[in-house]
């Protein structure tokens, strides 16, 4: 009895021995990942009437898909409306604050009205 109880505990100890070891190999590998970021990288855009434009990018991290957007909020942070931005990264991209906000490569063009960013302030 106590023979097989050893042979119990020790299978458990060696399943456990595995499974930290396959996670800390898991770990090490989204650390070490050449697409890892540990921030959030924003490049504003521009700036008018208390709006500012975003282009937004967050790699890869631990548990977080990444994204990349475009944001149109409040200067002071807060609130925003975002769309994924359907840019290339290095294309320059031109805003036109006429009516509300539009961001164009001159292909692509991501709008928003006024009526819409009037309720950012609610």
């Amino acid at each position: 009895m106590e023979s097989s109880s050893r042979k119990s505990r020790a299978g458990r100890v060696a399943l456990a021995v595995v499974l930290g070891l396959l996670a800390l190999g898991v770990l090490a590998g989204r650390v070490l990942s050449p697409n890892l970021l540990f921030a959030t990288k924003a490049d504003r855009l521009g700036c008018q009437d208390g709006l500012c434009v975003e282009r937004v990018h967050r790699g890869e991290r631990l548990f977080l898909a990444p994204y990349d957007e475009i944001r149109v909020g409040a200067r002071d942070g807060g609130r925003f409306y975002s769309a994924k931005n359907p840019f290339d990264h290095g294309d320059p991209l031109t805003v036109d604050w006429t009516g509300g906000v539009r961001v164009t490569d001159g292909t692509v063009t991501l709008s928003w009205d006024a009526a819409t960013l009037d309720r950012l302030g609610d």
